[in-house]
């Protein structure tokens, strides 16, 4: 299963992921994840403004990477109706190191479930495998499972606790709006989303096996 990726490590503008800048006492890493049933592939649907969002993405300034951030979180909340599961992770670190070394586990633990990045731009930079020339035309616009993956460093801020589909619109609201992005409290983020070819299709049985941690929304 192939993922559209942007990654950058926010203020530093650095191809690594540098967090250097930590100042304040608290710093939390979230992950959050929903898996949003597409019966379509269209420019409309949630995988079309995906491609969308990372064809206008600008990673390396802050507002770009803020505005990613809550793009990708509205998104989601748009389509509500579809979503089957979901959740959410949250991490309090005590220092820099700590949070560089939650923030990559978690990044590491996503993208080793996916074969290649077609997409995958750091602080501005394209550093996306190329894309092979597989294809299975009887699959093209098939409706898929698609899980989103979002991964922030805040300082100062933290994110409610997911428990059900009202405290998961909570979550994305605040990613989406200006309480956390707005307040500067955005340190570090990564987007991820699965599957990115027309071709490409993620079965439930997949979701199950590969995201067992999601639960029903």
């Amino acid at each position: 299963m192939p993922e559209l990726s942007l990654r950058s490590a926010v203020r530093q503008g650095a191809s690594s992921l540098n967090m250097g800048w930590f100042s304040g006492p608290q710093i939390t890493v979230s992950k959050i994840q929903v898996a949003v049933q597409c019966d379509t592939r269209g420019p409309s649907s949630l995988l079309g403004t995906m491609a969308d969002i990372a064809d206008e993405a600008d990673t390396e300034t802050d507002e770009g990477l803020e505005e990613l951030v809550s793009d990708v979180a509205l998104a989601v909340l748009r389509c509500e109706v579809d979503w089957i599961s979901g959740a959410a992770t949250s991490v309090d670190v005590k220092n820099e190191d700590e949070g560089e070394d939650m923030f990559s586990e978690m990044s590491m633990k996503e993208r080793a479930k996916i074969e290649r990045e077609t997409i995958n731009l750091v602080a501005g930079r394209d550093k996306s495998k190329e894309r092979s020339e597989e294809s299975d035309i009887n699959s093209i616009g098939k409706p898929t499972v698609a899980i989103v993956t979002i991964i922030v460093a805040l300082e100062g801020k933290e994110l409610p606790k997911v428990t059900d589909m009202k405290s998961m619109k909570k979550c994305l609201s605040m990613l989406g709006g200006s309480d956390v992005l707005g307040s500067s409290a955005l340190l570090a983020s990564e987007v991820m989303w699965t599957p990115e070819g027309p071709w490409e299709v993620l079965e439930k049985n997949d979701l199950y096996l590969e995201y067992p941690e999601l639960m029903p929304l």
